[in-house]
């Protein structure tokens, strides 16, 4: 008998074989259409189980798209109290690219169960957050949000290359660059400022503007940057001399405070400080004012 030749479903057909690029692709269509689109600045709470996604490592994982748009300032933050948690954000440039990474991995080391990554997204696409734990096999509940704070001016087209920043004030004290010009700032009233393309590059892209303040040892001082314009970072070093490396006296990442970043401090030495004033997103441009005043 002649075997008789069944046509398979053109919809069917299809199906599968989008399946199977996804799978090849790393992509886990799956778990995502069983989980709302995040929404900028509305928390969603979910559980990382031992029914959730197992890397071959043993990892769990859960996973999370939100539509960005090119230019947008956003956090992608997950908090939980069970576990230590990673967080990775990843998008396709186009539909026939694999995933890229936009950030790697991430923990908040200030945050203990907490992990996130601040960007300004390239692209107007779909980004995927990945959820898992520090530890194989760890589980429990966690809330995740996408924080944004504005939006950015990019190029045409979109940023040609992803970028993972990282705040200048989170990179070591001597991450300074020597081309940088220094400013005098004195106590008194606020003193205006300007982040823009021609200030010295510090860290993944971010511009900074560098003050030097004179000060005596035990002096009470606040260091403070206002900006409507972008959400500001401060840090403050001294240099000890004989070659020692550049000592950090305080730093304000601007968490939690609007537009503004403050350092209080009593000075531990006579001599000059250094103040950084730069943006928690990189790329961000925009005035502010900065002030010294007396601690109170």
């Amino acid at each position: 008998m002649k075997p008789t030749r069944v046509e398979a479903d053109p919809a069917r057909r299809f199906a599968l074989v989008a399946v199977a690029l996804l799978l090849v692709a790393g992509w886990p269509a799956a778990s995502l259409a069983q989980v709302p689109p995040l929404t900028a600045n509305v928390a969603q709470t979910r559980d990382l189980s031992r029914g959730s996604t197992q890397s071959p490592t043993g990892f769990f994982e859960e996973r999370h798209s939100y539509p960005g748009r090119v230019g947008e300032q956003v956090t992608f933050r997950v908090r939980t109290a069970g576990f230590s948690p990673q967080l990775r954000v990843s998008y396709r440039p186009s539909s026939h690219h694999v995933p890229v990474v936009l950030c790697g991995e991430a923990q908040d080391p200030g945050d203990g169960g907490g992990a996130r990554i601040s960007a300004v997204l390239p692209l107007n696409v779909d980004y995927i957050l990945t959820v898992s734990s520090s530890v194989p096999g760890a589980v429990g509940p966690y809330t995740v949000v996408v924080e944004r704070h504005g939006f950015a001016r990019v190029a045409p087209g979109g940023r040609s290359v992803p970028r993972c920043p990282t705040p200048a004030v989170s990179a070591g004290a001597d991450s300074i660059p020597a081309s940088a010009r220094r400013i005098a700032l004195r106590r008194g009233p606020p003193e205006q400022g300007q982040l823009d393309s021609t200030d010295t590059r510090a860290g993944h892209e971010t511009h900074i503007d560098v003050y030097t303040y004179r000060g005596r040892k035990g002096e009470d001082v606040a260091f403070t940057v206002n900006s409507s314009a972008f959400d500001p970072s401060l840090r403050v070093v001294r240099d000890p001399g004989n070659g020692a490396p550049l000592q950090e006296v305080g730093r304000d990442e601007g968490k939690g405070a609007g537009y503004r970043a403050r350092v209080s401090v009593a000075l531990p030495a006579d001599g000059e400080y250094t103040i950084v004033v730069s943006s928690v997103l990189p790329g961000v441009s925009g005035a502010y004012s900065i002030q010294a005043t007396r601690r109170y």
